[in-house]
């Protein structure tokens, strides 16, 4: 089930990256591959994240209100400025509601884990860390 999800979603989340870095749909540069493949796992670690946040709310039984959702919306809104119309039209939008839910309930869940982890400090040899670059 979870690699069913895996494999559809990240074409759609690659697109969103994409159009946040204000490249032209359909152009030669949205099909490169080397912008592609670092938006691809970027794309599916951001879905695995997703899909742990979203269990850890349901097994904590967590909920957004609807005042919490209003209160959100006033506060883009306010944010916003000269694009608050646009806003306002974003959650005039089907699904955008739904959208800002999902999103609040997995702050929630991230919420829970911070509060719920506990740090230990220990001393690591440089041998024992991972080649990051």
């Amino acid at each position: 089930f979870l690699q069913r999800k895996l494999d559809s979603r990240p074409e759609q989340t690659i697109h969103e990256y994409i159009h946040d870095l204000g490249i032209p749909h359909g152009s030669e540069e949205e099909k490169s591959p080397q912008l592609r493949a670092p938006l691809e796992t970027r794309a599916r670690r951001s879905l695995k994240a997703g899909f742990v946040l979203d269990a850890i709310a349901s097994i904590e039984k967590l909920e957004v209100s609807r005042e919490e959702l209003e209160s959100r919306v006033r506060s883009q809104i306010a944010s916003a400025g000269k694009r608050a119309d646009e806003v306002r039209r974003h959650y005039s939008k089907a699904g955008a509601f739904a959208e800002l839910r999902t999103s609040l309930l997995r702050e929630k869940a991230a919420q829970c884990v911070f509060e719920s982890a506990s740090v230990q400090e220990s001393e690591v040899e440089e041998s024992q860390v991972a080649d990051r670059g």
